[in-house]
């Protein structure tokens, strides 16, 4: 007959813990692609834990097709993927005075200037958004005046839609503005 399993005892806070503790890390993206190393035995009283994803909003300001507040819903969003939910950048918009400001603790904020040309083009790293980022897209005052070159008027403006990322020839965000 087999012996009853043994009772632990239970844990109280300012006792002296003698059992082993081991921590292993395991990348949840490895063990998807079925890297067997990670394919580690789970035994009985062992504990798992599964990090929380971030859940928040982000803002989206400025010189987009369509500005406002967007969700982070469990998953990582990337500016570029953003900037593209927000129906890409208004004609004004210039993509290298791109601003996005990271609330850091209770009382701080980081400006951050990006070149979202420069990340469309895979020159520079894309980033991830965390929850309350605010990316500001910006102008200046030679802006209007090009668009206007360009034959596009702003109360013309109602949807933006991607193209190919970026025409050589202007150096810009290639948009189809449609009325």
């Amino acid at each position: 007959m087999p012996e009853p399993p043994v009772a632990q005892e239970p844990f109280e806070f300012g006792s002296e813990y003698t059992s082993q503790l081991e921590i292993i890390r395991v990348p949840l993206p490895a063990l998807k692609r079925g890297e067997l190393q990670y394919n580690i035995v789970i035994r009985p009283n062992d504990t798992i834990i599964v990090p929380t994803p971030e859940v928040g909003e982000y803002y989206m300001g400025g010189h987009v097709g369509v500005a406002g507040v967007y969700s982070l819903t469990g998953r990582q969003i990337t500016l570029k993927q953003a900037v593209i939910s927000a129906r890409m950048l208004d004609p004004v918009a210039i993509p290298k005075r791109t601003d996005v400001i990271r609330r850091i603790g209770k009382d701080r904020e980081v400006f951050v200037r990006v070149d979202l040309e420069k990340i469309f083009e895979g020159k520079q790293s894309d980033i991830y958004l965390r929850p309350n980022d605010i990316v500001q897209v910006g102008t200046d005052v030679y802006a209007p005046f090009l668009a206007a070159v360009r034959g596009v008027r702003a109360r013309d403006v109602i949807l933006v839609e991607a193209g190919p990322p970026f025409d050589p020839a202007r150096g810009r965000i290639v948009a189809r503005v449609t009325t």
